[in-house]
């Protein structure tokens, strides 16, 4: 597993997360092996995101985030915005 894939799936469940509210961790999960994900990789994935404080646990196997978790999701939009507004001028 390399720290680009695992950078991209922890974007990917903090910004879901952060739409949506709360997820199963089976929904996420289910999700992401759209992507190559492994059941062990999700448990990697999901370690870091509850050791890291950015989410937790709301109810048993349910996903929710933190404070800091928000703040993540925010600076990952913030990125995008950044990312796209280059994309953009580099086009022209």
């Amino acid at each position: 597993m390399d720290r680009d894939k695992v950078n991209r799936w922890l974007a990917a469940v903090i910004d879901v997360l952060d739409e949506i509210g709360e997820a199963p961790e089976g929904a996420i999960y289910a999700g992401l092996t759209e992507d190559g994900m492994t059941i062990n990789e999700w448990e990697i994935v999901k370690g870091i995101l509850l050791h890291g404080r950015l989410a937790r646990n709301a109810s048993q196997n349910v996903l929710v985030l933190t404070e800091a978790g928000k703040v993540m999701a925010e600076r990952i939009r913030e990125f995008q915005r950044e990312r796209n507004e280059l994309y953009r001028n580099a086009s022209r």
